[in-house]
């Protein structure tokens, strides 16, 4: 795509169900430019902003994790191809018949207990 290529302009409603979903297959086309129609809207009173809060959150104990794996020398079996990583997760949602939302919420609760388990 170059930027003298005519472009269409389009407005997406996406049910919240189905958000993650859309926008990580958009985002791997890469075609796509998002315009944000909220800027005048303070970054922390966006829609996202606690569940965004949530996954940095995550990702301190995943990275807490890591290091006490790291410390006690186990051996953890590296990913080799995130695009298999998030079709086995889709799998799973599939499977057990769980949307995006109710998943990650699954994934923080044994993250939070693990955590728990640890101290």
């Amino acid at each position: 795509l170059f930027r003298s290529e005519e472009m269409g302009y389009y407005r997406l409603v996406i049910p919240f169900s189905a958000a993650w979903r859309v926008m990580d297959e958009l985002g791997r086309k890469n075609t796509v430019q998002l315009v944000d129609l909220n800027e005048h809207v303070n970054v922390f009173n966006r829609t996202y902003a606690s569940r965004i809060k949530l996954c940095e959150d995550l990702e301190k104990k995943i990275t807490s994790f890591k290091e006490q794996i790291d410390r006690f020398n186990i051996e953890m079996v590296e990913v080799e191809d995130e695009a298999n990583v998030y079709v086995h997760i889709e799998s799973i949602q599939c499977i057990k018949g769980l949307s995006s939302d109710i998943y990650f919420n699954n994934i923080r609760k044994k993250l939070i207990d693990t955590e728990n388990l640890l101290k």
